[in-house]
């Protein structure tokens, strides 16, 4: 690329110059490749090759780009011709029909003074130039010029090209631009200088975006709800390293949290962003905020079995094979329970379904002629106060337990729980697991003809005589 084409502009052309020459060599390599392989046989003798000229001003690593030039008697065929040719062809048709200016020599037209092979050299590298770069380009031939403190509206604008004044119709030609491009970037120039344009909706929100006080009432929900519901643990959960991290109850889910602010908000009038948008904010804005995953009572016999199977290095295969289906066909097993239990569930709250039946109030037994599944089991204690920090003050004491049995009806579905303080707590035995079930029936049972039991499988609280004799009773 020419040096004097920034010159003109009043710009330094150092990097960009060297850039641009790359890129130029690049794809003049590129399309005189495409050339070549169009090129199927060779020329005869009416068939030259037009030699290359030098233009005025030119380097010495100017690239020969001067098309074939037929006769008669031969006829190249090209299916697609080459953007240079293009723009070589549109500017030597302007030349011949020439502009209606008279701002070149003796009165003569302004295109009469200039070099075909510089304007069109000129225009493929403004076409080369990226949109920023190429009004950086045109903003410093405009500076050159152009005088901003001119404050008369309509006014002879000059325009020149390699120190030659040429017409509107010439420069815009030469530049590769239109008309609106030209007056938009005169008119920014006039207000802002030699500065590149910005976008006018670069600051510009969508119609669709959400309100700074959605968001803000949006991560405040979050906020309380975690401040209420959330066990902090500055450095003891694992996988997390954030210090403010807040673990929230497995039993909640988003999807659930969404719910509850949904609510309020539609009662409030308020607008209330959609769940996908809540589930974003919520990861972008808090999230330190996790909830837990839930956890399960490990299976013996899975943990035996799999130890069996890892363990097994130096035995035969046979063994190794045994235990592997001992494995499959317990899992098997374990599967047909779970969906047996899931097909009752579901049989229940069918049955249930516009029943009223709420398990907050006491029924007579066998009101209800149905059949009702109920789940119990033991719960790990709570301590009294719960502070899984463990401040120094608590961490040297022991804090009061308190024991929590629970007895859910999925049916409905809802939840009974007794909480045992340690003064008044027996154990977990038979004795006290068969008073808190006759106390459940008694109270808050849903007063059904049959019902279907489901427990884990301790023996001294389920699998003894003394639970068998009571459901028997």
């Amino acid at each position: 690329m020419e040096n004097n084409f920034f010159d003109d502009c009043g710009m330094e052309y150092n990097n960009l110059h060297e850039e641009l020459a790359q890129v130029r060599r690049e794809y003049l390599a590129a399309e005189s490749t495409n050339i070549d392989c169009m090129h199927h046989s060779e020329p005869n003798e009416s068939s030259v090759l037009a030699p290359a000229t030098s233009s005025p001003g030119s380097t010495s690593d100017s690239v020969d780009c001067t098309p074939l030039c037929n006769n008669d008697d031969t006829t190249l065929d090209h299916d697609v011709d080459s953007p240079y040719e293009d723009c070589t062809q549109q500017i030597k048709s302007f030349f011949e029909h020439a502009c209606d200016c008279r701002y070149g020599k003796n009165q003569s037209p302004c295109t009469k003074s200039l070099d075909v092979d510089e304007v069109v050299d000129h225009r493929m590298q403004c076409i080369e130039l990226s949109s920023p770069e190429l009004d950086l380009v045109i903003l410093g031939a405009l500076q050159s010029h152009f005088n901003r403190s001119y404050e008369k509206e309509r006014h002879c604008r000059k325009y020149f090209f390699r120190d030659i004044q040429v017409c509107k119709k010439t420069f815009l030609l030469v530049y590769g631009i239109g008309k609106s491009r030209l007056e938009n970037l005169k008119a920014h120039y006039k207000k802002e200088g030699l500065v590149s344009r910005t976008h006018a909706n670069t600051s510009r929100l969508p119609k669709n975006t959400l309100s700074r006080e959605s968001v803000e009432r949006t991560v405040t929900f979050i906020k309380n709800f975690a401040t209420e519901q959330a066990i902090s643990l500055p450095g003891r959960y694992p996988n997390f390293k954030d210090l403010k991290v807040q673990l929230l109850p497995s039993s909640e889910t988003k999807a659930s949290m969404w719910r509850q602010y949904k609510k309020p908000s539609e009662e409030k009038n308020l607008s209330a962003v959609s769940y996908k948008k809540f589930v974003d904010l919520w990861k972008s804005l808090t999230p330190y905020i996790v909830i837990m995953k839930p956890t399960s009572d490990l299976c013996n016999l899975c943990q035996l079995n799999n130890s069996k199977i890892t363990e097994n290095v130096n035995v035969s295969e046979q063994e190794k094979l045994n235990c592997l289906r001992n494995q499959e066909r317990y899992l098997q097993e374990a599967k047909l329970e779970r969906e047996f239990m899931k097909r009752n569930i579901t049989a229940c709250k069918d049955m249930l379904q516009n029943s009223g039946i709420n398990l907050l109030s006491q029924r007579p037994s066998c009101s209800f002629h149905g059949t009702v599944h109920y789940s119990y089991d033991y719960a790990q204690q709570v301590h009294i106060p719960s502070n899984p920090q463990q401040p120094g003050p608590i961490y040297f004491k022991t804090p009061r337990k308190c024991g929590l049995f629970g007895i859910c009806c999925e049916g409905v579905p809802r939840q009974v729980n007794y909480l045992i303080d340690e003064a008044v707590s027996t154990g977990k035995g038979a004795n006290s697991t068969i008073s808190y079930v006759h106390d459940f029936f008694t109270f808050h049972g849903a007063g059904e003809t049959d019902a279907q039991i489901n427990a884990d499988n301790c023996g001294g609280q389920n699998k003894n005589n003394f639970v068998i004799w009571y459901y028997s009773w």
